[in-house]
């Protein structure tokens, strides 16, 4: 081999080291530490967090840290399997809490001459510290201390935890049948019917509607709960006179018309039952504050009320992925006038909604 070729060799071994990762490097430092030990065998534990959190990190820095130190000439290493029967076998979880009378243990029960042990410790949200030891089984000495600071690519368990608790805005469409909308003819509708005969009839828009907002946060892994408002307007009530226009003509067309509109704040509960292929059964539940105002116009004089009341919801459906869809009923509050407020003619306001509801999670 001639002096370019080994120049060459030696300058892709250099760069190999320089783009080892931490890892690696923390494997290096270990393999030098025991260097003057060619027929040492090596068992590597898990590293467990210093507060005992649970994670996926210390199986996952263990398996790297084998496959760093398993490059290593003259490294011996013993098989994950076999380390994690011997640890049963002395009742001990696989981590770096171990006493020098376990290290002598697992020493003659593995055949492992060092063990690797160590601790982990997040230091940032996406770093975590190892820190690593050689100890030698027959006598539990600490042979050498080693540290490392790695990027994290697993998530803990609280950490996972939370990022499934956490909440969601939800953005929803209603459309509601009128379940029962009351009203009375006013009191000179039925005059002039009495007077100059005709008939009359009640119409109704076949659908109101409503556009929700909500926020809901897991308080389990399948219910939700939070706040949401709702803006609603309610099917519009049209009394109107059929007479002939060729005899009355000033008497054709509406006498009264009635729109009514709400605006719900509400404390809302949701419980999910997963079904197959990701999807699942949703039952909900609402309960709030309601803000109610109707518009009036009886033969071109305008009138409106407000009023507030307790209102109600109750919903099933199904969600996938972040849609959802089913069914709604809505309870609005509802406004009983008195006798003297100028609605004694229309005995109380209100409409209840039965109908469809759609909803995209943001």
């Amino acid at each position: 081999m001639n002096r370019l070729s080994c120049a060459a060799l030696l300058f892709i071994a250099a760069c190999g080291r320089a783009s080892a990762g931490p890892v690696e490097k923390l494997a290096d430092k270990l393999a030098n530490a025991i260097k003057d030990r060619p027929a040492a065998r090596l068992a590597v534990a898990d590293f467990s967090y210093t507060g005992g959190k649970s994670s996926e990190g210390p199986e996952v820095i263990q398996e790297r840290l084998i496959t760093a130190l398993g490059r290593q000439k003259g490294i011996s290493l013993i098989e994950r399997g076999l380390l994690k029967k011997v640890f049963l076998e002395m009742r001990l979880q696989a981590s770096g809490a171990m006493d020098e009378t376990n290290a002598k243990s697992l020493g003659r029960l593995a055949g492992a001459d060092i063990i690797v042990l160590g601790t982990l410790n997040d230091i940032s949200g996406e770093e975590t510290e190892i820190n690593a030891r050689l100890v030698e089984t027959r006598t539990g000495r600490i042979i050498t201390t080693e540290s490392a600071t790695v990027k994290r690519t697993w998530k803990n368990a609280e950490t996972e935890k939370r990022s499934k608790l956490n909440g969601a805005f939800y953005l929803g469409a209603d459309a509601l049948l009128p379940t029962n909308i009351s009203y009375a003819a006013n009191s000179v509708a039925d005059a002039d019917k009495a007077a100059f005969g005709g008939s009359y009839k009640t119409s109704e828009a076949a659908f109101g509607y409503g556009i929700r907002l909500a926020y809901r946060r897991k308080a389990r892994e399948t219910f939700e709960f939070g706040p949401g408002l709702g803006i609603y307007a309610g099917p519009r009530t049209t009394i109107t006179y059929a007479q002939d226009p060729a005899h009355i003509p000033a008497k054709a067309g509406y006498i009264f018309k009635r729109e009514v509109y709400y605006t719900r704040f509400t404390l809302e509960g949701l419980k999910r039952f997963p079904l197959s292929a990701g999807a699942s059964l949703i039952l909900g539940a609402g309960a709030g504050f309601g803000l109610g105002k109707a518009a009036f116009d009886t033969n071109g004089f305008l009138e409106e009320h407000s009023w507030t009341g307790l209102t109600l919801d109750a919903s099933a459906g199904f969600e996938g992925g972040n849609f959802s869809f089913g069914g709604r009923y809505i309870y609005f509050p509802k406004y009983t006038p008195s006798p003297d407020d100028g609605l004694n003619d229309i005995r109380e306001i209100y409409w209840n909604g039965l109908g469809f509801f759609a909803a995209l999670k943001l």
